[in-house]
């Protein structure tokens, strides 16, 4: 049964945006953050979920349909602000992807701040791309995927690829990606009220707990101060009444500004990250059709 986006998101502000305001301890929200979607979200039934570690030594999930071989494949970057969120809070979600693009998909547990700070978590996410192009995946049949805090580091593992001379991706998605720590965007503050998830109070803090003495215009740090311009096509969604609004318009403008392939879909009602609602709302799962539907596109080109 499918309900209302805005009983959903009475519930957000309920079951997540005060947890994120009032809880200090890392550690409990942590527990808090990975039990509300392992309990709110179903798998579908096809799909079988591996542990794996990668050649560089970072420990993922797998998803995949029972029997379907896959000669491509999803990476997928957990949100969760960069200090929690976990492969297994977001199997059963990615288990949607596979599902809908009938390709394998990687989680990646990427190091979390403030135990592992930057750029910990950004090396993981790189890694974790090295790794497939190891076990013999060509980059043309990789897409990258991701929401919030995983939006910052593929978009910033992205910029990085071509330093390296690394084979970049089909494309990327990012949902509601945090893309600047300079805070420069007003939707911050504008709309902290009509943010139904994140809380604009606790940015400085995460900054301090991520980045710690690192520069937050570190291109690694901040995908917006980047260079794109070798970058393949990139799908950013987000919704016009979360903070992070703003680092979603500038990062598109700065990738168009680059020269790269840019779909920007705004939404009227929606909120951080209610993509992860698939399967129990309509617009949901509109959404999370848009971009395995961009994907679909670019890996078969």
């Amino acid at each position: 049964m499918h309900l209302p986006l805005g009983f959903y998101a009475v519930g957000s502000r309920v079951f997540m945006k005060f947890p994120l305001k009032m809880v200090k301890n890392v550690n409990l929200l942590r527990r808090y953050m990975d039990f509300v979607p392992k309990i709110s979200n179903r798998k579908i039934s096809n799909v079988q979920f591996d542990r794996i570690t990668s050649g560089t030594g970072v420990n993922a999930v797998s998803a995949l349909a029972v029997g379907e071989p896959s000669p491509q494949v999803v990476l997928y970057i957990h949100g969760g602000g960069f200090v929690f969120g976990s492969a297994d809070a977001y199997k059963k979600f990615v288990s949607k992807i596979t599902a809908r693009l009938g390709i394998q998909a990687i989680i990646p547990d990427y190091a979390l701040a403030p135990e592992h700070p930057f750029p910990a978590g950004f090396n993981d996410v790189l890694n974790s791309y090295v790794a497939l192009l190891d076990q013999g995946y060509s980059g043309k049949d990789i897409a990258l995927m991701g929401d919030s805090a995983g939006g910052n580091l593929l978009l910033a593992a992205l910029a990085e690829m071509p330093k390296r001379d690394i084979p970049q991706p089909a494309c990327a998605v990012a949902f509601a990606a945090q893309t600047d720590f300079t805070f420069q965007g007003t939707s911050l503050l504008n709309n902290r009220k009509s943010d139904c998830v994140l809380v604009s109070d606790r940015y400085l803090e995460l900054r301090e707990k991520y980045l710690g003495d690192a520069d937050p215009r570190d291109p690694r740090a901040s995908p917006l101060f980047a260079d794109f311009r070798h970058a393949p096509p990139v799908q950013i969604q987000v919704a016009k009444r979360e903070i992070l609004y703003d680092d979603n318009v500038a990062m598109a403008e700065k990738l168009i500004a680059d020269g790269v392939d840019v779909e920007l879909i705004e939404y009227d009602h929606g909120f951080h990250g209610f993509q992860l609602l698939a399967g129990k709302e309509a617009s949901a799962d509109a959404a999370l059709d848009r971009a395995t539907q961009f994907i679909a596109t670019h890996l078969n080109h």
